[in-house]
């Protein structure tokens, strides 16, 4: 599915996107898309991602799971007694 973005783009790099869509025949998205990607495949070559390293042990937290657990329910019970005492 295509979606449409709004950027403020350089006049001078309109101009190049609007030359090489001319130059090759094709559309100026078709020129982005194929930019992006070809700068994707360059900074994945540079800076290879782990996914591992950049999800392993989200889960850990520095507090147990009793305190998180007692803390949403004081939040859930602050904000509960909240709307009741607007509502009379």
């Amino acid at each position: 599915m295509d979606k449409i973005i709004s950027a403020r783009i350089d006049e001078a790099v309109v101009g190049q996107i609007g030359i090489l869509a001319r130059e090759r025949n094709t559309s100026k998205k078709s020129i982005i898309e194929a930019a992006v990607s070809a700068y994707t495949k360059i900074l994945k070559k540079q800076h290879p991602l782990d996914t591992f390293d950049h999800t392993f042990g989200v889960w850990q937290r520095e507090e147990s799971a009793e305190v998180s657990k007692q803390k949403s329910h004081d939040a859930f019970n602050c904000n509960f007694s909240r709307h009741q005492q607007n509502r009379h």
